[in-house]
């Protein structure tokens, strides 16, 4: 309770101090949204605060303040690389609480709403797959014939790819569980993300598409030639490849040890396929982790799961783990 008390003194003070010091609030608040402190980091911000410290950036500051992540990687023995690596990161990931698949949609009025970047109002519910914001609890899904009908909830790793047995935790894992469009939903199916060649057999109204999967190319595709590249592919929109990619990054982390079945065209088991993880480095790479993230990733962890997506707190253990497999 003190601590609590002790945050919340502070961001007043760093919110005043941003508007003394003509900073951005804005981007100061969107910080904010997503911080979660503990007693070391609220000392070290104000210390800082105390010596009027206005010449380093209060969001500086805030990330000062930030060491819940620090702290739940503390374990981690980050000269590691390879399978090794990945396997602390194993062990630590699967310490969560599992939900069951009703709470999702309580869930997701919490995960998925108020994110920064997106043009949804703060009493809707943003959609991956769609440019609908959704109304919570009254547009969920029930029955729907079209695109804009009702929302559902989306396994980015989809059930097939594991068997679809509901006592794995990957059932209601709120890291890959997604408020999506139930039509779009139901248009990807369990295809795989990948980059689409040619005219699309579907579009969303968002800009997802359908169709013929492209070959590898890129910085990754000599990597890409162990396994062929499936006929049909889901591909989706610039603003969300990255947090795809990293999103199944955690998923072959998270359930290494879990998944048994299957050989898809993607996966074999929870490991990645080397054309599908040729496609997911490159968009890691090229779209970098966002405020939206990071704040998904800060409510699962603190309302939900109590684990974390490590490739959002730390992206450069993606090449860690990967250059050394």
């Amino acid at each position: 309770a003190d601590s609590h008390k002790m945050l919340r003194v502070f961001l007043v003070l760093a919110l005043l101090s941003a508007a003394a010091a003509k900073s951005s609030t804005e981007e100061l608040e969107a910080r904010v949204g997503s911080l979660t402190l503990n007693e070391a980091g609220l000392l070290r911000a104000a210390k800082r605060l105390q010596h009027g410290s206005h010449d380093h950036s209060l969001v500086a500051m805030l990330d000062d303040a930030k060491l819940a992540a620090d702290d739940y990687y503390a374990s981690i023995d980050t000269r590691l690389t390879g399978r090794a690596l990945q396997s602390q990161l194993t062990t630590l990931i699967s310490k969560a609480q599992k939900l069951t698949y009703a709470a999702l949609w309580t869930a997701f009025q919490t995960t998925d709403q108020r994110l920064p970047g997106t043009s949804c109002p703060d009493n809707r519910i943003n959609d991956i797959y769609s440019a609908k914001c959704w109304i919570p609890v009254q547009e969920q899904c029930g029955n729907y014939k079209a695109e804009g009908d009702c929302y559902n909830r989306e396994h980015v790793w989809p059930k097939s790819a594991w068997g679809g047995s509901s006592t794995i935790a990957a059932y209601t894992d709120l890291f890959h569980l997604y408020p999506t469009d139930g039509y779009n939903n139901g248009r990807r199916g369990d295809h795989w993300f990948g980059m689409i060649t040619g005219t699309p057999t579907y579009t969303t109204n968002n800009g997802n598409k359908l169709g013929r999967c492209k070959a590898v190319s890129g910085r990754y595709a000599a990597n890409a030639s162990a396994d062929p590249v499936p006929s049909i592919c889901w591909e989706p929109v610039d603003e969300y490849k990255g947090q795809m990619a990293r999103i199944l990054f955690y998923m072959e982390a998270r359930y290494y040890n879990d998944f048994t079945c299957c050989d898809t065209p993607g996966t074999n088991g929870a490991v990645l396929k080397s054309w599908l993880l040729a496609t997911l480095r490159e968009w890691h790479e090229r779209f970098p982790v966002s405020r939206m993230e990071i704040q998904r990733n800060e409510l699962v962890y603190n309302n939900y799961q109590g684990n974390r997506n490590p490739f959002v707190d730390h992206p450069e253990w993606v090449a860690q783990i990967y250059n050394n497999i």
